[in-house]
């Protein structure tokens, strides 16, 4: 449920940075699944997770020890130029609709369909109901020297669009 909340927190805070982003998605709700993906990419509720090696591997030449420990960092791979051009903007249009937040294979994160929905539906009802969402400052707090990206304070004002 943790993750799944941060999703949803993230989510809006990078509509709320991205406004471009936000007020097409008023214009264009068809664009909401787009941009729950981008969002989770942009800001990933999961910055790393160890795993533990469980047999010795040769990774690109390189032995890893069994009982080593490796972190995936999946912020960082959310943000490669390789795989997603000009990786720190928002982009209904990427050539790949993904994100590696929920990492992937046998330890897929089983909360990633509930994750994607909540923030859909909570797009679509601040739509629906024409609620308005605006950072009060920018100047929002982390908690730090975490494995997850949560926010410890973000002022935003609510208001009805008219």
């Amino acid at each position: 449920f943790h993750t799944i909340a941060l999703g949803a927190c993230n989510s809006i805070y990078t509509l709320l940075h991205y406004p471009e982003a936000w007020t097409q998605i008023k214009e264009s709700p068809d664009l909401i699944p787009r941009a729950v993906v981008e969002a989770l990419r942009l800001e990933s509720p999961a910055i790393f997770f160890r795993r533990w090696v469980i047999e010795d591997v040769i990774y690109d030449g390189h032995l890893i020890p069994k009982g080593t420990f490796v972190a995936n960092f999946w912020s960082a791979g959310n943000h490669d130029p390789a795989f997603f051009p000009e990786p720190e903007r928002f982009s209904f249009d990427r050539a790949n609709v993904a994100t590696l937040t929920f990492g992937g294979g046998l330890h897929i994160c089983p909360g990633r369909y509930v994750t994607v929905m909540l923030i859909r539906m909570m797009l679509e009802m601040l739509n629906q109901k024409k609620i308005k969402l605006e950072l009060v400052d920018t100047a929002s707090e982390w908690i730090g020297g975490h494995f997850m990206s949560q926010l410890k304070k973000m002022n935003v004002r609510v208001s009805r669009q008219r």
